[in-house]
Order: structure tokens, then C-alpha cells, then sequence
């Protein structure tokens, strides 16, 4: 899961003026708690995704072959997570395959790959939990041309 700063999002609180009738009011409430619902759940794959930066505090990051297939050969892409508030990123990784020693995962610190590497990941080495020092995290995906895995 990317950009868990948030997990227990909730409306802290929702004025609805008394001078609107109460069946508005009600179906403004139910209309603003379907868009806070429906903006956690969201899903970002890598391939799609590619070269895009996502303002977001919480959602699924898949690779090119989603929830449930592999990744391809001669993959490059790059995605930025952004809290777009002074919060850090944090990405957590629920599960992970890669080619050992051909297929990587670099996470950098910032908005650009000129940002400082936090790390390289590949096989089964999880990245686990990475926090950046400000609001910002990039993450690399590269496959090699042989050999793929579960992402």
C-alpha cells in the first residue's frame, strides 16, 4: 500500500446549514462520504501510471500486470507519490517478487531520480516500509529482457 500516512481517514466534521431542507442535507452528507470512500480505495498501476505524479495520501500500487499477473520483460517506468501537504510520504509494501539480481525497484527521496536513492530492491528483499524526509517519494520499476515474476 503507497502513502499510508493517513489509515484511519475519517470527516472529522461536516457542517450542513439548517436552512437547507433536510433531505439535501442528507443526500449532500451522503454524497461527500461516498467521494471520502471512494478517493481511499484508490489503485495506481505502474505501466498507466507511467511518468505521472499522484497527489494522494493512501492507495494500492500494482505492477504492469495488476493485482493478479506478472510483470513483462524490458519494463522502465517511474511514478511520484506526493502527500501534497507538508506530511511525509511513506510506502509500505504488502508483497514483492522480482528477478533476483535483474529486475529493481529503486525509491528516491524526492520528486526526481536526481533525489537521493533510499534504496534498490529485487527478488524476494522486500522494501517493506519507506518513509522519505519530506512530502515526496519516486519509485523506479526496470525489468531486464528474460525472466519475470509477480511484481
Amino acid at each position: 500500500m503507497i502513502g499510508d500516512n493517513h489509515p484511519q481517514d475519517s470527516i472529522s466534521s461536516l457542517t450542513v446549514p439548517l436552512r437547507r431542507p433536510l433531505l439535501a442535507g442528507l443526500l449532500y452528507c451522503l454524497l461527500f462520504l461516498f467521494a471520502a470512500v471512494s478517493a481511499k480505495a484508490q489503485t495506481y498501476n505502474i505501466k498507466t501510471n507511467n511518468n505521472q505524479t499522484i497527489t494522494t495520501c493512501t492507495g494500492t500500487l500494482y505492477d504492469s500486470g495488476g493485482s493478479g499477473g506478472a510483470y513483462l520483460d524490458n519494463e522502465n517506468y517511474k511514478i511520484t507519490f506526493t502527500t501534497g501537504t507538508s506530511d511525509k510520504m511513506r510506502l509500505t509494501f504488502t508483497a514483492f517478487s522480482t528477478e533476483a539480481n535483474y529486475d529493481f525497484v529503486k525509491i528516491y527521496d524526492g520528486t526526481t531520480t536526481a533525489a537521493t536513492l533510499l534504496g534498490s530492491w529485487h527478488g524476494s528483499t522486500s522494501p517493506g516500509t519507506v518513509t522519505g524526509s519530506g512530502s515526496s517519494l519516486t519509485v523506479v520499476f526496470t525489468s531486464d529482457g528474460s525472466v519475470t515474476s509477480t511484481g
